[in-house]
């Protein structure tokens, strides 16, 4: 696994340990689609949350926050009601989706 790669899973895994420890339930990561992908799906008090993981070692490239535009939050935004379509019955009854 390149270094990137290995830094992205490392960040998503702290992600969601994050998000657990605050009382989310992680259903589903790294699911993806033709127009792209969200990261971390979870349900917060029932509420579907879509996550967005940007690590990085430094900020060399700039800090996390910039990497996520107008255009990016539009992308996220329309993932996240692309899930809630296909999976609408697996979150209403609390079914875990597999991992990818």
């Amino acid at each position: 696994m390149r270094a990137k790669d290995r830094t992205g899973w490392d960040g998503e895994q702290l992600a969601a340990d994050f998000l657990e420890a605050k009382g989310h339930r992680v259903v589903e990561r790294r699911w993806r689609t033709p127009t792209g992908e969200l990261d971390l799906v979870t349900l917060d008090e029932g509420t579907l949350v879509g996550v967005e993981v940007k690590t990085r070692r430094g900020i060399g490239y700039g800090h996390p926050l910039e990497a996520v535009n107008g255009k990016k939050l539009r992308r996220l935004h329309m993932l996240v009601r692309e899930y809630a379509l296909s999976h609408s019955c697996a979150c209403l009854t609390g079914s875990t989706q597999s991992e990818s």
